[in-house]
């Protein structure tokens, strides 16, 4: 039960962050806009994965919020999750920009 909450709290925070990196430009895909245009994004980012590591692997953390550390594998099952996130993003932004380009119906 603990792994499993781990893995949960790891998703949720993964995928927020998969997010965060797809609204950095709404019009275009991530890698074209790059993160380097907003340096806040570089420390907020750190300071996640600090925290979640914290939260992961820190014995008094695991006592504190009944979490537990986690091996490779769940790491992942939560890097997949948070990747299909933002494939998700991407295509809904792709779809988006194909939808108004289009010309009006008459």
């Amino acid at each position: 039960l603990a792994e499993a909450r781990t893995v949960v709290v790891n998703v949720f925070a993964a995928t927020l962050l998969a997010y965060l990196f797809n609204c950095l430009s709404m019009d275009r895909p991530m890698l074209w806009s790059g993160v380097r245009r907003n340096p806040w994004v570089g420390a907020g980012t750190a300071a996640l994965v600090a925290v979640q590591a914290l939260y992961t692997y820190v014995p008094a953390m695991n006592d504190v919020f009944r979490s537990a550390p986690l091996g490779v594998d769940a790491w992942g099952r939560i890097a997949s999750v948070a990747v299909f996130a933002y494939t998700l993003v991407e295509l809904a932004k792709w779809a988006a920009r194909r939808h108004a380009r289009r010309p009006p119906r008459r």
